[in-house]
């Protein structure tokens, strides 16, 4: 599957592979995109249908490069949707009895990825 991959990628194709759960489709398609990236000097961007899906692959992502003794900045794009709004999560801290927890959380996160918060 890497090797179809990276031939998709070097002749600038599409491919479409199927394969079951736990076979390794994340790492098969990773290394060889890692690779290209290393040698056109081009970012990587990969489309999933879940955010569960995207930040795991932004921690084999990480693996992946270690074997290859590389190292990659990995981002999760997420909607906007995803994200505390500051205005309003500072008048909802009057609203709570999390108030302490929620305030605390704001002033430690800037990002305010709203999937983030532990409680």
């Amino acid at each position: 599957m890497a090797l179809d991959i990276a031939e998709a990628i070097e002749n600038g194709k599409n491919i479409m592979v199927e394969a079951g759960v736990g076979i390794g489709k994340s790492y098969g398609y990773l290394f060889p995109a890692l690779i290209a990236s290393i040698y056109s000097g081009r970012p990587i961007l990969i489309g999933t249908s879940s955010i569960q899906l995207s930040e795991q692959l932004m921690d084999d992502a990480h693996v992946a490069a270690s074997y290859l003794g590389m190292k990659v900045k990995v981002t999760v794009g997420k909607g906007k949707g995803n994200f505390a709004c500051l205005d309003r999560a500072i008048k909802s801290i009057k609203h709570t009895k999390k108030a302490t927890k929620l305030k605390q959380w704001i002033l430690e996160n800037a990002v305010g990825d709203r999937g983030k918060i532990p409680f």
